[in-house]
């Protein structure tokens, strides 16, 4: 082999390290298109049942660019938008709005302007579940929020009200820690010190006393995980 052949070798060898490094970005492709539309039956039966329902199951119903890891692929420029109550991203092609079901999708983050949303484990009522989360604190400890929507039942009209049709209602947040890759735990407060960090307790009541923490916002929440990581 001559040396140019050697060099342009060497040169597209680099080359095959260098772009294989790293997730591609993608913009939205026909495989994302036609992975999303198997699914497009079960779509149609949920539009028709949240038409009866009022209210809306979504934060922000207008869909915003955002991206998303699909089977180890990065996808941009995408139009998405979260529905609190099934649990899943939407994604808007045109005229076509498709989903994407977290269960078998294997899509573990999404991103929707400056939030990023992980799919993880979650300790509920003492049962282990899987849902998104919205990242607020990814250190070697994350600070996560979940949110979900509910449906109340119809009421019949009394004496005083109206009968009520079912309609979608928010719940507030909730806040999560998540340490070491283990299932995410709910934060309550000063009472959840221990349940959740029970190797320096101690170390981090003490710190929130100083600090006059009363975990009324995540700040709160965010500045203990800190300080957490920092004794580690």
């Amino acid at each position: 082999m001559n040396l140019y052949k050697i060099i342009t070798a060497c040169y597209f060898f680099g080359l095959f390290l260098a772009t294989s490094a790293q997730p591609p970005n993608l913009s939205a492709l026909p495989e994302l298109n036609n992975f999303m539309r198997t699914d497009l039956q079960y779509l149609d039966v949920q539009r028709s049942g949240n038409a009866k329902i009022e209210g809306t199951p979504y934060q922000d119903a207008e869909f915003r660019k955002g991206a998303l890891m699909l089977e180890g692929k990065r996808y941009e420029n995408l139009l998405l938008r979260y529905n609190y109550y099934a649990g899943y991203f939407e994604y808007k092609e045109g005229d076509q709005v498709m989903y994407l079901h977290p269960g078998y999708a294997g899509v573990d983050s999404v991103w929707i302007g400056d939030e990023k949303y992980i799919y993880l484990e979650y300790q509920n009522l003492q049962k282990t579940k899987k849902g998104y989360m919205r990242m607020l604190y990814d250190g070697q400890t994350d600070v996560l929020i979940f949110r979900e929507a509910i449906v109340l039942q119809p009421e019949a009209s009394t004496g005083y009200e109206e009968a009520k049709p079912p309609r979608f209602r928010l719940q507030p947040e909730q806040y999560f820690v998540r340490l070491q890759n283990k299932p995410a735990m709910e934060f309550n407060g000063r009472k959840s010190i221990p349940v959740i960090f029970p190797d320096h307790a101690d170390s981090l009541d003490a710190f929130r006393k100083r600090e006059k923490m009363k975990f009324r916002t995540a700040d709160d929440l965010v500045e203990l995980c800190k300080y957490y990581d920092s004794l580690n």
